[in-house]
């Protein structure tokens, strides 16, 4: 059986002109390299890291072994392209996937879980929640791979597929509000890493 992620870090978001992934997170690691290395650590067998923005300075941070970095050529002009990217990527055995965002880090200890609920499950779709409000990252079945490589920005991409399957999505409530953080400010990369939550 084959946990596989896909690791979406495509866009050209920046913070003081550093790209997100090339963000510094824990002395010298960038913040692209933390979430392989806490992916990795939660038992991933297969990394798909999809890039666009500034993607000849990133491969050489992730290039190794069971990680695969790959060149999403539509980028900039198709939403969906990335998901439809990975997807397309993970081996054809994959049991479970799961899609992060390069501006979503998550500590080891929520990859962990997600995927061990959903394995044990059985769901469509598994996704963490604090509070009541659904978070990220997102872990989706075999089943649902297909319709990722097919993935269109007319039919909604990800998030359409998301509310197709809502019927079939378990939530995972967390104690820690972790599971909500994302980083498009400086403000909020601050607040990261000042959080203690990924050390």
């Amino acid at each position: 059986m084959v946990t596989a992620a896909i690791l979406l870090s495509t866009g050209d978001a920046e913070i003081d002109g550093v790209p997100l992934a090339l963000l510094p997170w824990h002395g010298d690691e960038t913040l692209i390299e933390y979430h392989i290395a806490q992916l990795q650590a939660a038992g991933v067998d297969v990394i798909e890291v999809v890039l666009g923005h500034e993607a000849e300075r990133i491969i050489p941070l992730v290039a190794r072994d069971n990680v695969e970095p790959i060149v999403d050529g539509r980028w900039q002009a198709d939403a969906a392209s990335g998901v439809r990217v990975g997807a397309t990527a993970v081996p054809r055995d994959t049991e479970a996937a799961i899609i992060v965002r390069v501006d979503e880090p998550r500590p080891m200890g929520v990859y962990r879980r997600l995927l061990d609920e959903h394995l044990r499950s059985g769901a469509a779709i598994t996704r963490p929640a604090f509070e009541g409000t659904p978070g990220a990252p997102i872990v989706v079945d075999r089943a649902l791979l297909a319709e990722l490589r097919n993935a269109t920005d007319a039919a909604g991409g990800l998030d359409g597929i998301l509310a197709r399957h809502a019927g079939g999505t378990q939530d995972v409530v967390f104690e820690s509000g972790v599971v909500l953080m994302r980083i498009e400010t400086a403000e909020e990369y601050a607040a990261a890493r000042e959080s203690g939550a990924f050390d």
